[in-house]
């Protein structure tokens, strides 16, 4: 075991410990001889390591692989532009009337062009199945699970789906993710929910199979899960 020591102002390690009045000096900088005993004891941080020679290992590793020690220096020499007193640096920023929210472009949620078709949103429910097994004795097999299967949703899921619930979802999801002027329409969400072409959804095919009314409500988070995630990407 090896110890090591960092006085309360001390920059090394990163160790800095607050002292009296919130401040970061030394007890005998602040006081002087009229110090209370001992409190230099009290600002002194002890860490101990178990084995704490890894350095050593590591520095014995760098030299096993030819590689620059630390006390191998290699310069680098820095040319320091000094302006004029009367010269300002130019920094780019926002003018002060500029108000994006009010005046920048407004883009409308749509369906998807050349580029976005290209690169479709992919979403794995896989973990999600999985997590369920646990308190249902249906559930994803190993076989389903190595292969990935992929799925879609089709006219006969949305015909199940409340669009208005996902319209309000996405809505509120915007305004978390500060997309506050992208304008999303139900119109818009029935049409993409109707395509396949924009989506990679990997999921067991008995998942979207219609057996059993409650997979409704799964169909939902699926459809609202590929829309946020289709949201971010077009905007």
């Amino acid at each position: 075991m090896q110890s090591f020591k960092s006085s309360a102002s001390s920059p090394s390690r990163g160790v800095r410990l607050k002292g009296y009045g919130y401040s970061l000096k030394r007890s005998s900088a602040l006081f002087g001889d009229d110090a209370p005993e001992y409190l230099e004891k009290v600002e002194t941080l002890n860490i101990f390591g178990i084995r704490a020679d890894y350095m050593r290992q590591f520095k014995e590793y760098l030299e096993e692989e030819g590689l620059s020690k630390d006390d191998d220096w290699l310069p680098f020499v820095l040319p320091v532009v000094k302006l004029p007193v009367d010269r300002r640096l130019k920094v780019i920023k926002i003018r002060d009337d500029a108000d994006f929210k009010r005046k920048g472009p407004r883009p409308v949620l749509d369906l998807p062009d050349d580029r976005l078709l290209k690169y479709p949103v992919v979403v794995d429910w896989y973990p999600r199945v999985q997590a369920q097994q646990s308190s249902s004795r249906r559930g994803v097999t190993a076989e389903a699970a190595a292969k990935l299967e992929n799925g879609w949703l089709t006219g006969e899921h949305l015909a199940l789906l409340d669009l208005d619930a996902i319209y309000f979802e996405l809505v509120r999801f915007k305004n978390e993710r500060n997309l506050h002027n992208l304008n999303i329409t139900r119109s818009v969400i029935e049409s993409l929910l109707r395509r396949d072409d924009w989506y990679v959804l990997y999921i067991p095919r008995e998942e979207l199979a219609f057996d059993f009314l409650e997979k409704a409500r799964r169909w939902q988070e699926i459809a609202v899960a590929l829309l946020k995630k289709y949201c971010e990407r077009y905007y």
